[in-house]
């Protein structure tokens, strides 16, 4: 442990165990270290600061695969602080990750309302609203999600979102309002490597441009949208393929209206917000 090497971390014992949390946190995110996560974990829980010890305890849990042990940590954390935004977020994104929306649900939920301003804890409640359906309050979280990151944060604002509003408002028939956000998503998703995302973004921007008319426009966003679809199929053929491998269960693999969950726009490191 890099502990005994620290001489002046702190005067007080608050400030002691913020920096020690901090440290943690950078242990867990940047240097994908558990184990010395773990040993701060205990140096918290010395200094009386069991809540924060057991978020570490349960980050570091999760990095080594042990779910139940860090869902359990977690869970304590919030017996012992309902308002931690750690916690909080981890049990949300985790159930949101495993695509268990309902039981994401009342902690991004809670996390959103508690902490209003942080513009990736919005982000993540508006992906979970839009992963249950429910369209218009996904559309305007993701929305506040983005003015506060772009105000307030000066950042991207997450380009997601505009894929997500233009799904979204199609689903609720507001074709005028899916089309503008689907063409602002897809003028920045070429900037970027394609991926089936946009296959689907093409798509449903067809499906779009149908509701309102644009029968011509449609019938060139579908052909892209197949295109598209072919070029990344032949790219997957062509790319140099592994040995044999014996089959593994596991989940089904993503859709392309699930594939948000591992897109390219910035989010918060594995150890959470700050």
């Amino acid at each position: 442990s890099i502990l005994p090497h620290l001489t002046n971390y702190g005067a007080s014992s608050d400030e002691k165990s913020e920096f020690l949390y901090n440290l943690a946190k950078s242990y867990l995110g940047i240097a994908g270290d558990p184990v010395r996560a773990r040993d701060i974990a205990r140096e918290l829980a010395a200094l009386g600061r069991t809540a924060k010890a057991g978020w570490v305890m349960g980050e570091s849990l999760m990095q080594e695969s042990d779910v139940d042990g860090a869902l359990g940590e977690w869970h304590g954390v919030l017996d012992l602080d309902p308002g931690s935004l750690d916690a909080l977020f981890s049990l949300g994104t985790f159930y949101m990750d495993s695509r268990d929306y309902w039981k994401a649900a009342p902690h991004l939920e809670k996390a959103a309302r508690l902490y209003a301003d942080v513009s990736v804890v919005r982000y993540k409640n508006g992906r979970n609203l839009f992963y249950l359906g429910k369209n218009r309050e996904a559309i305007d979280e993701l929305k506040e999600a983005r003015r506060i990151a772009v105000e307030k944060e000066k950042t991207d604002g997450y380009p997601l979102v505009d894929y997500l509003v233009g799904i979204s408002a199609h689903k609720m028939k507001k074709d005028k309002e899916a089309a503008d956000s689907l063409e602002t998503y897809l003028k920045w998703a070429y900037t970027q490597p394609l991926t089936r995302v946009e296959v689907d973004a093409h798509l449903k921007l067809a499906e779009a441009y149908e509701g309102i008319g644009k029968r011509f426009e449609a019938l060139k966003e579908k052909q892209k949208g197949e295109d598209l679809l072919r070029r990344i199929q032949g790219q997957s053929r062509q790319a140099p393929q592994p040995g044999p491998v014996p089959a593994q269960p596991g989940p089904a693999p993503a859709q392309p209206s699930d594939a948000p969950a591992a897109s390219r726009p910035p989010e918060a490191p594995a150890a959470g917000p700050r």
